[in-house]
């Protein structure tokens, strides 16, 4: 290589270096996490006047969290979260009025739930719900949640096993796949039923659920002094998920009970797993049936331009507990018990179809597969489509799969109801 070769090289090499030195400055929007507050968990209430509405933020405290977090914990005295409010007329001024009232810009790429008060609900979220998917800090995944009575009660509920209500929210929310009694939304998921022609939206709703305390016996007695034995003890309480809330036009018209949004969630293939009890192919005896395994289809058919829904329901399942001494680790008996669960379901299914026509609301989605199968037939029917749902034909199909009965057969003794 001559001279005038490796220069030329050089230079390149050294024009290349620093436009990539230029590319490698990406910290110019960098800021201390220092100077951020975040918001772990948001609830929307009603204001304190008329046309105005309350925002909750529930923000995190690292501090005490690093010590253990909570009165109760090792930090002694500092509480896991702070609860900021302020009542507004639009969201993000409501949002950003709150930033007067905390020393940190509030951050809200962490936030995990959003939980409106039922007020709010039943006269709908539309004018609340835009920023959260408008802006860029908040996640499209952030759960949403409809409190029994208020938001601000849910976030201000000091949890037993988590330092935070928020994070006790989406662990009960994670659960789900125990029971299937409630079907969890994101946010992204609930905007996109919303502006899908004709279909409605379920939405977990959560409560203070009191638990009743035995008292304990007075230490009179016991032959005892009897001060402090007539002290009554404070409820215990917890938060649970108690039904389901269902949203049409942005606004809640009704309600689902457990065995509702369970079937719900058996139709729209969200069933992870829980329990069936069915009575005794033999007997009053009650089985608890537990699944593990659901897969559905829907499937519209068209006839002369008049559409109809098929709906298929697989279900694997065994038994998981029994209250007789029969021995039902026979094929035969297992049939039968399949049989039940079949009977069951179906009714379960059906009995939720029906709930969810006298509200007008198409919570599973039947509408969206006729227009996937026939636009034009869908193009008849959505102007109408309230009333064309309450008369829509829906046939349901459930293949139960009874494969075992867990580690044992029976718990009789030999010789006895075999």
């Amino acid at each position: 290589m001559n001279n005038k070769s490796w220069k030329f090289k050089n230079a390149a090499v050294t024009a290349l270096s620093a436009l990539l030195m230029l590319s490698l400055c990406g910290c110019w929007s960098y800021q201390e996490l220092n100077n951020y507050s975040y918001v772990v968990g948001l609830g929307i209430d009603k204001g304190s006047s008329p046309g105005r509405f309350r925002i909750i933020e529930q923000l995190a405290v690292p501090s005490a969290l690093k010590k253990g977090g909570g009165k109760d914990g090792d930090g002694g005295g500092t509480e896991s979260f702070w609860n900021v409010e302020s009542d507004g007329d639009t969201v993000f001024a409501t949002i950003r009025d709150i930033t007067r009232k905390v020393q940190r810009k509030p951050f809200y790429g962490h936030n995990k739930v959003l939980v409106f008060g039922n007020e709010i609900a039943r006269e709908g979220i539309f004018p609340f719900i835009d920023f959260f998917v408008r802006d860029s800090e908040p996640r499209s995944t952030t759960w949403l949640v409809v409190a029994k009575n208020k938001a601000d009660e849910i976030l201000h509920h000091k949890p037993h096993l988590e330092k935070i209500p928020a994070d006790k929210i989406e662990k009960i929310l994670e659960s789900h796949i125990y029971t299937s009694s409630y079907h969890n939304i994101q946010v992204r998921e609930f905007v996109e039923n919303m502006l899908s022609e004709g279909q409605a939206a379920v939405v977990p709703i959560i409560e203070i659920y009191e638990q009743k305390i035995i008292p304990s016996e007075s230490k009179e007695e016991k032959g005892g002094s009897s001060r402090g034995g007539d002290e009554k003890k404070k409820p215990d309480t917890v938060l649970m998920i108690n039904n389901c809330a269902v949203f049409k036009d942005y606004r809640m018209v009704g309600q689902l009970d457990n065995i509702e949004s369970r079937s719900y969630s058996f139709v729209t293939n969200n069933a992870k797993g829980g329990i069936i009890v069915i009575d005794s192919p033999e007997g009053k005896e009650k089985l608890d049936i537990e699944f593990y395994g659901v897969k559905s289809k829907i499937k519209p058919i068209i006839k002369d331009e008049k559409p109809s829904i098929s709906v298929t329901v697989k279900i694997r399942c065994g038994l998981a507990d029994q209250q007789s001494k029969k021995n039902y680790a026979t094929p035969e008996k297992l049939k039968k018990i399949g049989e039940k669960v079949n009977a069951e379901v179906k009714k379960e299914i059906m009995d939720c179809i029906s709930k969810s026509k006298e509200m007008k609301a198409d919570i599973f989605g039947f509408g969206n597969e006729i227009y996937r199968k026939s636009p034009k037939t869908w193009k008849k029917l959505k102007n109408n489509w309230d009333e064309e749902y309450k008369k829509l034909d829906v046939q349901v199909k459930v293949e139960a799969n009874v494969e075992g009965t867990a580690t044992i057969r029976s718990i009789a003794k030999p010789g006895e109801d075999k």
